[in-house]
């Protein structure tokens, strides 16, 4: 099972040791507060979240059940994805028909940022990214102390149906003691974006960070889709190069030509003893 909030939730707790309530330290608790909903934000909300293995709260009694269901599941599943396969080879030869929908990888090339929100406050914000698309998941490098940084990285994310996927970018302020803080975030909903609507080339983006005063993201895109007709040729590339060719003499040819060469000898032979006896 996997778990995850909508939105940050909010917690209310207390903190004592010594019969002293820690929580009422002069600033202390504005700042808990802010670095667990920050760590909270960073691993529990969508589309990050926390897989539970349920397998061990499981009936012994069921499990037969539940193996033959998680086949008949697997099974449709290969079925749904080499029928989708082959619809996006159907579609079209050019490449672009087939990018419009289904399977592929997702070329993301995260170029830099700009303005981005200062939150230290002796120096300022080391700015990493998070990427995600559906189950995949990517991250960048840091960048120190500053506001307009340049990453420059490439990363690729399996996508399983372009049509219905969405790129979720995170920007993060990286913290050396404690979990790093938000930035901001943006989505691109591929299925409406121009990797759709061109099906191929890049499609180059300035993207406005959600949730903060000021920050904006550059990414280019590319699509790959699976490309199941290059996979036949190659296959077919192969029993070519296994299969004699017609144009070149077979094994059994030869032994039929030396077979007739033979024959004609032998004639020969007959017809000279034949004359000499004469």
């Amino acid at each position: 099972v996997r778990l995850s909030f909508l939105e940050t939730p909010s917690m209310s707790f207390s903190l004592q040791a010594m019969n002293i309530n820690i929580m009422s330290l002069p600033g202390f608790s504005p700042w808990l507060h802010r670095v667990l909903d920050s760590f909270m934000e960073y691993k529990l909300v969508y589309p990050n979240s926390i897989v539970v293995d349920i397998d061990p709260f499981r009936r012994a009694g069921s499990a037969a059940t539940t193996e033959a269901a998680a086949t008949a599941a697997a099974a449709s599943s290969a079925t749904s994805s080499m029928s989708a396969m082959l619809n996006a080879t159907a579609v079209g030869g050019d490449g672009a028909a087939s990018a419009v929908g289904g399977t592929g990888v997702l070329l993301v090339h995260l170029v830099e940022g700009r303005d981005l929100l200062d939150v230290d406050i002796l120096t300022v914000s080391d700015p990493f990214v998070t990427l995600s698309v559906g189950r995949e998941r990517a991250e960048s490098k840091v960048i120190m102390n500053n506001l307009n940084p340049e990453w420059d990285e490439r990363f690729e994310l399996f996508v399983r149906d372009l049509q219905s996927a969405v790129l979720e970018l995170r920007v993060w302020d990286h913290e050396r003691f404690s979990a790093p803080r938000t930035l901001g975030h943006t989505v691109v909903r591929l299925g409406e974006s121009d990797l759709v609507r061109r099906g191929t080339g890049t499609v180059d983006l300035w993207l406005t960070l959600i949730g903060v005063r000021t920050g904006r993201i550059h990414v280019r895109l590319q699509w790959r889709p699976v490309d199941q007709s290059k996979d036949d040729e190659e296959s077919k590339a192969v029993d070519e190069a296994a299969t004699p060719s017609s144009s070149s003499p077979s094994l059994s040819s030869a032994a039929v030509a030396a077979s007739d060469h033979g024959s004609n000898n032998l004639i020969n032979s007959s017809s000279d003893d034949e004359d000499e006896d004469e």
